[in-house]
């Protein structure tokens, strides 16, 4: 049996009755009886679920109701989902959509490029590259400068403008560093990345902290957390603004 588990969902199926359940708030709800092939939905978010029925008409699952999204017949569909808010494009209007709240909103009247949904928020770029932010019927650009890339996850949000690195986080625009890392990680309001002398940095509670600069550092992000293992296997936390060290 397959299943995926998030923050607030199971998602399992049922191969007795051809069916694939969901586990929600103490309760067992069947969201869809399949005639072919039984598989789990491709998009599953924390709170949200995105799934296509026997005539491909696509529906949502938040807070225990289903919500129609429309039938594509010979359309590819990718919907990001965010917690408590998705995103995708129409095909069929050409428009950029957002469901938020129970409701679908035409966000854009044209089609948008690297759409990305947080916890409650999306970011996306608009035909000409600009990057926006969006939530609750409340939109502003974060840039107008084409970012070469963008990445949005929980409550954050980095992109990168020539060889600067930006990030949108507790509602304040910062700039993060004068490079773009070789690697980074997104996990709440943290961005832990690869800084320039090949150790650890972090943008944590909107600040840029060091962590080490000691090279090819192994790093994860443990709720508001930072943890650094070093070649030497000794392992650096930060948290609440201190480091610790074994």
């Amino acid at each position: 049996m397959d299943f995926a588990v998030r923050d607030s969902l199971v998602v399992y199926q049922d191969r007795r009755y051809s069916s694939v359940n969901v586990y929600w708030n103490k309760q067992m709800i069947p969201i869809i009886t399949l005639l072919n092939e039984v598989k789990l939905p491709s998009f599953i978010g924390e709170n949200i679920l995105v799934f296509n029925d026997n005539s491909n008409t696509y529906h949502a699952f938040w807070r225990g109701k289903n919500y129609e999204i429309g039938t594509y017949n010979d359309e590819k569909m990718n919907f990001n989902i965010g917690t408590d808010v998705f995103c995708f494009n129409d095909p069929y209007s050409q428009t950029f959509v957002v469901f938020q709240d129970g409701i679908f909103t035409e966000v854009e009247s044209m089609l948008a490029q690297n759409f990305k949904s947080g916890r409650g928020f999306v970011t996306y770029q608009d035909i000409n590259g600009n990057l926006y932010y969006y939530s609750n019927n409340d939109k502003f650009q974060l840039s107008n400068f084409a970012p070469n890339f963008t990445d949005t996850k929980d409550d954050i949000t980095i992109w990168g403008e020539s060889n600067y690195l930006f990030a949108f986080v507790n509602g304040e625009k910062k700039q993060i560093a004068n490079y773009i890392p070789k690697d980074y990680k997104l996990k709440n309001n943290i961005c832990a990345f690869r800084n320039i002398m090949g150790g650890v940095s972090a943008v944590i509670n909107g600040r840029v902290e060091e962590i080490t600069n000691l090279q090819d550092a192994e790093y994860e992000i443990y709720g508001n957390k930072v943890l650094v293992k070093l070649f030497n296997k000794s392992i650096i936390v930060f948290s609440n603004g201190k480091k610790f060290t074994n």
